[in-house]
């Protein structure tokens, strides 16, 4: 009879122990679901901000494009005066706007890419009256950036916007 008790409780506590460990399974699923849901999540992310960069950075590649096939047009046909001063200047002033909005843009890249590995340090600053400067988070391993309160950086879509420090002046 002893044998049997024993043998029942070894059995018994063979099933607790089943169970616990299919409980234990149950709860590595459902973990496994939710992470594999995130990571679903996370890539449409990935996918739509991929699709937006490359909007963002086409716009500005197609207009510099477009005004390069022109000015090659005017060059060919020997067309030098419309090549004014003015013009020139204004042909110049597009350019620098087209090649600043696409390094902001692949800065903006940067910085995500430096948040996600790390280098990339965010920290609140206190707001300093009348600033119109912005210090902005700071690579750990290149110089404090700051920019302009009136043009957007990436930190207003990261971390919200710091208010200056005294390292960083309206000016900067």
């Amino acid at each position: 009879m002893k044998s049997k008790v024993r043998s029942f409780t070894k059995l018994r506590a063979k099933s607790r122990a089943l169970e616990a460990a299919r409980a234990a399974h149950q709860r590595l699923i459902a973990e496994l679901q939710r992470t594999q849901a995130e990571l679903a999540r996370a890539l449409t992310l990935r996918d739509e901000f991929m699709v937006m960069v490359t909007h963002e950075l086409r716009t500005p590649l197609g207009v510099m494009a477009l005004e390069v096939m022109l000015r090659q047009q005017r060059l060919a046909k020997g067309d030098l005066a419309w090549f004014s001063p003015e013009r020139l200047q204004s042909m110049l002033d597009k350019d620098g706007r087209q090649v600043r909005s696409m390094t902001r843009l692949i800065e903006d890249m940067l910085d995500v890419s430096r948040l996600q590995h790390g280098m990339l340090s965010a920290a609140a600053a206190p707001t300093w009256p009348n600033s119109r400067a912005t210090w902005w988070p700071t690579s750990k391993t290149s110089t404090d950036r700051c920019r302009s309160a009136s043009s957007p950086g990436p930190a207003s879509s990261v971390t919200g916007t710091t208010a200056a420090s005294p390292r960083c002046s309206s000016t900067c």
